[in-house]
């Protein structure tokens, strides 16, 4: 059996659609479907009895509005099956196929965590993400994984996803197949669609990085891991430092949700290989010019990565 949880605040214009990308299952008789409700201003009711005839689906309930980390993981305290599929209550599954595939790739693989590719929706441009480390979406989980290693989300609103699957991947191979599970699709309501997430998100960003490294020391992680995703956050950090400081009276925020950042970098700098100094840098400053989605992602030669650094204290 298979748990779907779908965290969802004030979604009741959209989860239909999800949950019908649901229905449409090849394995929906190996479902259990969640929707945990975030303290919206009205309950499910509706939404479960319509799909009880054909899903095995249920409400529970968030004692205050807390964001989908906290959500995501109140349904996975409610629930029970062997493996854990998460989906956005303003997303679809790609086709019919798409829970089977994770399924029988991570029971023929016997892994841990199996990760598709997902599409994601931007206006009329579609972006194909995969060997992704970072989104819930496209991702099969092994439940027995996660209570053994005890990674669980944390309380965050933002980013809380960076957190969980860091961690996660610090425990674990990351496991990847090329086929398209998931559409995050593009809900110009939802909060890190907004163009204030791309500046205030670091917050949470940050920090959730930070979280994963203290629990991965906790665990014994990797330190190479560890250490590449500390320099690819550095330079994330660093370059939307340079594209916002034209643009926000606030920017400077981000030198202080970066301290402690700073300081796990400084003491993990000496394990990153010439290869990912290589290769990091041109890979982040795509994905950075992806997701502002702005031909004015220029970087300044007067301020360079080590200055930056320098001015964090």
């Amino acid at each position: 059996m298979i748990d779907v949880i779908i965290p969802a605040y004030n979604a009741h214009k959209t989860i239909c659609e999800t949950l019908f990308s649901i229905v449409m299952q090849s394995v929906r008789d190996k479902l259990n479907v969640y929707i945990v409700n975030d303290c919206s201003d009205t309950d499910y009711k509706k939404e479960v009895k319509k799909f009880s005839k054909v899903l095995n689906i249920k409400e529970v309930k968030t004692k205050k509005n807390s964001g989908p980390g906290v959500a995501r993981q109140l349904g996975i305290d409610s629930s029970y099956s062997p493996y854990i599929v998460f989906i956005d209550a303003d997303d679809v599954f790609y086709n019919y196929m798409s829970i089977e595939t994770l399924y029988n790739s991570i029971t023929s693989r016997d892994c841990d965590i199996v990760s598709g590719t997902f599409i994601e929706e931007v206006d009329d441009i579609v972006y194909a993400h995969s060997n992704d480390e970072i989104w819930m979406h496209g991702k099969i989980y092994r439940r027995k994984f996660l209570e053994d290693n005890n990674i669980r989300f944390n309380d965050t609103y933002a980013n809380e996803d960076a957190g969980f699957n860091n961690l996660a991947f610090f425990c674990t191979k990351l496991n990847t197949i090329d086929d398209v599970i998931y559409v995050w699709r593009c809900n110009k309501n939802s909060m890190t669609r907004s163009s204030e997430y791309n500046f205030w998100g670091i917050e949470g960003y940050t920090y959730n990085i930070c979280w994963a490294i203290k629990c991965g020391e906790e665990r014994n992680a990797n330190v190479y891991k560890m250490a590449k995703l500390l320099y690819e956050t550095m330079l994330e950090v660093y370059y939307r430092y340079v594209f916002f400081r034209k643009k926000e009276s606030t920017v400077d925020d981000i030198l202080k949700w970066s301290v402690d950042l700073k300081k796990y970098y400084l003491k993990y700098a000496d394990k990153l290989s010439p290869a990912v100094k290589e290769q990091c840098p041109l890979l982040i400053f795509e994905n950075l010019y992806k997701t502002i989605g702005s031909s004015e992602v220029v970087l300044d030669n007067d301020l360079s990565f080590n200055k930056f650094l320098d001015m964090i204290d």
